[in-house]
């Protein structure tokens, strides 16, 4: 399991850098598309345990910013809920620690 490696190692934080919703099969990514990748998403999301001391930052690649054109922000729904994920925005980031 990821955390029990994490806390073996003194890792605290992981990063995740987006491109979590695809086009399928190299389409545009339609609304369709995009609804069901959000549903696949959050299950998937959902199923990462929480552990005391280690993070997630999730960082929005292009098709998370193509996913706003169809009303939902991505990165904002991946976070919400969960106070070891971090939102680190769309395309680059800068992470002081």
């Amino acid at each position: 399991m990821l955390n029990n490696y994490c806390t073996k190692n003194g890792i605290s934080l992981i990063l995740n850098l987006g491109d979590f919703y695809d086009g399928f099969g190299g389409r545009t990514l339609d609304y369709d598309s995009a609804v069901s990748n959000r549903k696949t998403v959050e299950e998937s999301i959902n199923v990462i345990p929480r552990a005391d001391g280690i993070y997630h930052g999730i960082m929005g690649g292009n098709h998370e910013r193509n996913i706003a054109n169809y009303g939902f922000n991505p990165i904002a729904m991946l976070v919400e809920g969960r106070d070891d994920f971090i939102d680190l925005g769309y395309y680059h980031s800068t992470i002081c620690l």
